[in-house]
């Protein structure tokens, strides 16, 4: 317990920095590469999505206590999915095909010196103005969810223990699955609007979302049979970002007509500049035909999820060398998080981005959130991320002084990578203690102990950062030594 107080949590994050300083010195600046793809490092390791295999094996040593929360492996494929939107929306912004296609232009500002010479100066607002490559493919993504949406979930639903050939055969693109995301985010609206629907039943597809991304570079790749279902039962095309850049090659009227064009709009002079029956005049028509308050509020719902997102990003817990322990330990204290719910009714209670990952998790699968609510809440439970920063500052605090009162535990968490791994190996080492004889409660005597712990997980961190950034830099991966 002493490790979640307030200054246990500041010390372990201290320990971990300054650690992590004195024992990069004394480990090898360089490690040896990997010789084939085939031998490099798997981060995150598959061991860690088994249970999206074997859902409910027939033997379980370890009965889950909690059989109504999203498991492990689900949060673990959630965190795939939201740095692949990470991604996709990076390649958006930086894409210089798409600049040509919404004719965004670098537009240099010259200034003049005292001394007459001339100097060219960055344009400063070309990002900024990228921003709306962005918001069209959104608004793009939504009338094409709106399409998919009114066929495809007709199949049988589907539970976490059953995986019909709908996941497999009909995942939808990843713009697609982004708005499904994004919608069922917001539980109050989703099942308002679409309970009755056999949609609503659907569990979310974490397996064949699994399979669909290349955790390399957080690409997202179809199955064919997929890629022909969703253009059969639309008739759009599979790839939205491909299309959009295949509009670079058009002639410039049909290019403006294509990026101008706002949903619920009726101009039928602008179609009229695109070929009859071409895939642009038929994403085009859906367009126009599209339920606009709807569209355009799905796609507020995508843009309030951007800060999560990066937040995600930003930790990067998926290639955390404490990824499953990380996991595990937000899984449980979300139990904890609900059980304040049901004994605080009234009160807002506020999620720590840990908390905050699970409750995402939990809330892609409509119908099963909806029963394990009323079941360990006591009500259903609404996720409004609309709630202006203000309100929920106040939340946060009452949420955390509720936490400390109930489970005798710190509520904030750092969630570094190098904090991460250290609690997860200093619990690991408790619990291979506690049945050991004769156990010495003294620190100096348990000292060497947690020194070596402390050394190794440094050497771990390290190594994860490594790997990391050979990675980005698009370099082949260390390897280690073993032992």
């Amino acid at each position: 317990m002493a490790l979640l107080s307030d200054v246990g949590h500041q010390t372990l994050h201290q320990l971990s920095q300054a650690s992590m300083t004195s024992i990069a010195k004394h480990l090898p600046t360089r490690y040896k590469t990997a010789p084939t793809k085939a031998q490099e490092p798997l981060i995150p390791s598959p061991d860690t999505f088994g249970q999206l295999e074997s859902p409910a094996p027939p033997a379980t040593p370890a009965p889950d206590p909690s059989p109504l929360l999203p498991t492990v492996a689900e949060c673990a494929v959630h965190l795939e999915l939201l740095e692949t939107f990470y991604v996709l929306r990076q390649r958006i912004l930086k894409s210089e095909t798409l600049d040509t296609v919404f004719d965004l232009k670098e537009n240099p500002r010259e200034v003049t010196r005292r001394d007459g010479t001339k100097l060219r100066l960055k344009d400063t607002t070309l990002w900024t103005r990228r921003e709306q490559k962005w918001h069209k493919y959104l608004e793009l993504a939504v009338v094409r969810f709106l399409a998919w949406w009114k066929s495809a979930p007709c199949a049988t639903a589907a539970t976490r223990n059953s995986h019909p050939t709908f996941l497999e055969e009909r995942l939808p693109p990843l713009d697609v699955i982004m708005v499904w995301h994004a919608a069922l985010l917001n539980p109050a609206t989703f099942k308002s609007r679409y309970r009755d629907s056999r949609g609503y039943k659907l569990h979310f597809p974490w397996r064949a979302i699994h399979q669909a991304i290349d955790h390399g570079p957080w690409t997202y790749q179809l199955r064919a049979e997929a890629s022909q279902a969703f253009k059969k039962v639309t008739g759009l095309e599979a790839d939205l970002f491909a299309q959009l850049e295949s509009w670079a090659s058009l002639p410039t009227p049909a290019r403006t007509a294509l990026t101008t064009f706002t949903v619920g709009t009726h101009h039928d002079s602008t179609l009229n500049v695109l070929t009859q029956g071409s895939a642009a005049h038929h994403l085009l028509q859906c367009v126009q035909t599209a339920d606009s308050t709807l569209a355009l509020g799905l796609r507020e719902a995508i843009i309030r999820q951007t800060s999560f997102v990066d937040k995600m990003n930003a930790h990067l817990w998926i290639r955390s060398p404490a990824l499953g322990g990380t996991l595990r330990r937000a899984r449980s204290r979300y139990d904890n998080f609900l059980q304040l719910i049901r004994r605080h009714p009234t009160t807002m209670m506020v999620p720590t981005l840990d908390i905050d990952l699970v409750w995402h998790t939990h809330q892609c699968s409509a119908a099963e959130y909806r029963t394990a609510m009323l079941t360990l809440a006591g009500k259903f439970v609404n996720h409004d991320d609309s709630i202006v920063k203000s309100t929920l500052s106040g939340g946060f605090a009452r949420t955390t002084a509720l936490f400390r009162v109930h489970f005798a535990a710190e509520y904030p968490i750092c969630g570094c990578w190098d904090c991460e791994a250290l609690l997860s190996a200093l619990v690991g080492e408790g619990r291979q203690r506690e049945g050991d004889a004769g156990e010495d409660d003294n620190d100096d005597a348990q000292q060497p102990a947690l020194d070596t712990v402390v050394e190794k997980v440094a050497a771990d961190v390290a190594y994860h950062r490594a790997v990391e950034l050979a990675r980005r830099a698009k370099k082949p991966l260390p390897v280690r030594e073993r032992a």
